[in-house]
């Protein structure tokens, strides 16, 4: 496969000798090489991009591909976070609290605020969470490019201003469109929450949210050019900034389709949600590889094999992950459908979304790239600014 292909194009003794992927990745600022982080950076935006098309032109099919997108990649994306808690019993003790005890406050503080206030609030609370979700996993991941690229304090600020303000100018814009669904699910806008909960006048927050999302377009518009001018600047003096610039691209083009281009919300979720879900895999794959790019480890024997470069390893790899988020899930929906369950018309947005709180919380913390361990694993020699 690809995937296969791209992954295998470092050995672990690029890890020990000058060998010419070790330069190439050097030179061009690559997290691996240039073949997986074109698969890493084109070619999953360019699968969310078309799959996005494909729904805008045939309507018919958004459900096939959602579910499509959560059986191979959401759900597979989740339990990938797993191999950072669970599958060695060092990371099972350091992070007990997130896997046996955060789950279930998560949960209650989910049905509580279903039961208490409605499910629209714990859909409203997705529709926004993820997309500052979505943003920071974005962020991190080129904060770990900027550091190969050996990017200036400029360059860096103007790209962390776009970074931000593209994705702001997005929700925004979703927020003042028409229509109080998020995935067939009731949600209320951010228009309507001023309104209802700061008693804010209808059309004052309406006319004001338009306002605000005016001023960010224009700023987000202005950050991108001020960013790009800078970029092409950097590219003409340092082959280094390639894999950056490409990086960010696409951040800027899946952001403006995801929340921007596509005009029907749930389409736009569905590409932002493809890019997001393939990108978080293969990163997780590949900090699993570079951090056991010695060989297989005695303590962490079960991952660090998984984790190894081979085909053979690759393989089992995405086919253990895939399994188990499989068996994981289907699980959870049989329960669902089971009594008294089956007779709560929520239990299913509350479950699943509590599942996505509780992963976006457990990222938030053990993703932290300016921690010196997940420097140390990533092979970042000094400290990344956050």
């Amino acid at each position: 496969t690809i995937a296969t292909g791209a992954m295998m194009s470092a050995s672990p003794a690029s890890a020990v000798s000058p060998t010419p992927i070790a330069t190439e990745t050097e030179e061009a600022g690559w997290l691996e090489s240039a073949r997986f982080d074109t698969l890493f950076i084109v070619w999953v935006a360019a699968l969310a991009l078309v799959s996005g098309l494909i729904v805008v032109a045939y309507p018919s099919l958004l459900v096939p591909v959602i579910l499509a997108d959560l059986w191979l990649l959401g759900y597979h994306h989740v339990i990938a976070t797993y191999t950072r808690l669970t599958f060695d019993g060092e990371s099972f003790r350091e992070h007990r609290f997130m896997v046996l005890v955060l789950p279930w406050i998560v949960l209650a503080g989910t049905v509580a605020a279903a039961y208490f206030i409605g499910t629209w609030l714990v859909a409203t609370v997705y529709l926004y969470w993820q997309w500052f979700h979505y943003t920071r996993q974005s962020y991190g991941i080129a904060r770990v490019y900027m550091k190969k690229a050996d990017a200036t304090p400029e360059q860096t600020n103007l790209a962390i201003w776009s970074m931000y303000l593209v994705p702001a100018f997005g929700i925004l814009y979703r927020s003042i469109q028409p229509g109080a669904t998020f995935l067939t699910m009731p949600v209320k806008k951010l228009p309507v929450l001023l309104h209802e909960f700061l008693h804010i006048p209808q059309p004052l927050a309406d006319s004001g949210l338009q306002i605000a999302t005016a001023i960010a377009a224009v700023l987000a518009f202005l950050s991108l050019g001020g960013w790009a001018l800078t970029q092409l600047t950097a590219l003409r003096t340092s082959p280094k900034q390639s894999a950056l610039a490409l990086y960010l691209v696409s951040h800027h083009l899946i952001f403006l389709a995801g929340y921007f281009f596509i005009a029907n919300i749930d389409h736009g979720w569905l590409v932002i949600n493809i890019w997001h879900n393939a990108q978080y895999i293969l990163f997780v794959w590949w900090f699993n590889a570079k951090k056991f790019d010695k060989g297989v480890s005695t303590k962490q024997y079960f991952l660090s094999w998984l984790s190894q470069k081979s085909m053979l390893n690759i393989a089992c790899y995405f086919g253990f992950t895939l399994v188990l988020s499989t068996a994981v899930y289907l699980a959870i929906i049989l329960l669902m459908g089971m009594p008294p369950l089956a007779a709560i018309p929520a239990a299913s947005i509350v479950t699943f979304q509590a599942i996505n709180f509780h992963h976006y919380i457990v990222d938030g913390l053990i993703w932290k790239v300016r921690k010196k361990k997940i420097q140390t694993a990533m092979g970042l020699a000094a400290e990344v600014a956050h």
